[in-house]
């Protein structure tokens, strides 16, 4: 990855790695094969095949590896959200206004933790520097 950016878009895994890092995730067989083929969706983009699975897998493993309690306090938000959901007639109701507030302190409580334990402030000031050099 360069200095200057976040997700070096030009350096992403092959598809041989790519499938090599989900091989060796700690996760069911159904949910490799779902990621395997999700990784190999293309799409003809102003002429040009660009592997679009592969970069949107490629970067969501990256970003678990970056932001590990980030993606923890997330899926955690995301499982309480699905359990209240389910509760059958009350459900639906209380996943419509709650989902979105469990989801909020999910990512705030991840956010604040990668603050306290990872450089998620350091990466948040390399993605503005870049933002700024995209924008002029």
């Amino acid at each position: 990855m360069a200095g200057n950016q976040v997700i070096d878009w030009n350096d992403l895994p092959t598809s041989r790695q790519l499938r090599e890092q989900i091989d060796h995730l700690d996760i069911s067989a159904d949910a490799k094969v779902i990621l395997l083929r999700v990784s190999e969706t293309t799409m003809d983009i102003g002429g040009r095949l660009v592997a679009i699975g592969r970069r949107i897998v490629a970067f969501a493993l990256n970003l678990v590896r970056q932001f590990p309690n980030l993606a923890f306090c997330i899926i955690v938000a995301f499982v309480i959200s699905a359990l209240l959901t389910s509760i059958p007639l009350l459900g639906t109701l209380l996943g419509i206004f709650v989902t979105p507030l469990i989801t909020a302190a999910g990512v705030g409580g991840g956010a604040l933790l990668e603050i306290k334990d990872g450089d998620l402030r350091r990466r948040i000031d390399l993605l503005i520097t870049e933002f700024e050099q995209i924008l002029g």
